[in-house]
């Protein structure tokens, strides 16, 4: 299974919901169904749980005005959280562009805190969940008792539109590479130059988003910000940078169990 979904086919997505304060958090949605109802607020989550099919990927874009603040909650399913722009607390940790999160299911995280200029991230999931978040404590009895998984990399600096153009070779930056399979790199392509992501044969599927410039990927032009997911029985995969330069991040789940 590979799918894609270019940031000009999500746009038409992106709505705006109201903090008690009246700030603003904006979603626009890219791969899969929507995590939680338009109608949800941040003090409590949606719905009973129903466990999705293996490959039912999920990637949607939140632009979280500044001092907003997200309280701690879990989710049911595996997630990243990619830090594109701005910048954030998560818990007592800063994060700022590119910083890689994950949080397994039933892991309790945050709150997370948007920085002076607001903050723009990712959620990727290799499992839909449209039940939202689950906040604590309320929500506490619904946390099962299952391992807890939780890592937070150090940030990978973004580089300037310049350098990026200017790279002479591809350079592949490792960020989580985690004996069950849980992954994260950025991959870096020079501009009109062809590159090769990690196997996903070797996790449990990859999501994977452009961090800056475009990539050229079979006969599409997929811009800045655009999704794509792989399952792990896909090849690795390939493309080529656009004008600008590419910069992708890959984010792979744990290994399935047997």
């Amino acid at each position: 299974m590979l799918v894609s979904r270019s940031t000009a086919e999500a746009l038409p997505t992106r709505f705006v919901r109201l903090d008690p304060g009246k700030r603003s958090i904006w979603r626009t949605e890219y791969l899969g169904p929507p995590p939680s109802a338009r109608g949800a607020t941040l003090d409590h989550g949606t719905g009973d749980f129903v466990v999705p099919a293996a490959d039912s990927p999920q990637s949607f874009r939140i632009e979280q005005e500044a001092g907003i603040v997200v309280p701690p909650h879990f989710h049911f399913v595996n997630q990243f959280q990619v830090v594109v722009a701005g910048s954030a607390s998560i818990g007592r940790n800063d994060a700022t562009p590119i910083t890689v999160h994950y949080a397994g299911a039933h892991t309790g995280y945050g709150p997370v805190t948007a920085g002076p200029q607001g903050v723009t991230y990712f959620t990727l999931r290799a499992q839909s969940d449209g039940t939202g978040a689950q906040y604590l404590p309320a929500a506490r009895a619904r946390m099962q008792k299952v391992p807890k998984r939780y890592i937070l990399a150090d940030p990978c600096p973004v580089l300037d539109s310049s350098a990026l153009a200017s790279l002479a070779n591809a350079v592949t930056i490792t960020m989580i590479d985690e004996a069950d399979g849980i992954g994260a790199w950025v991959v870096r392509v020079p501009s009109g130059a062809s590159g090769t992501g990690p196997d996903p044969a070797k996790g449990g599927g990859q999501s994977v988003f452009v961090a800056r410039g475009s990539m050229h990927y079979q006969g599409q032009e997929l811009d800045l910000h655009s999704c794509l997911y792989l399952s792990p029985d896909e090849a690795p995969l390939t493309f080529i940078a656009g004008a600008r330069g590419l910069e992708l991040v890959f984010c792979q789940y744990p290994t399935r169990a047997e």
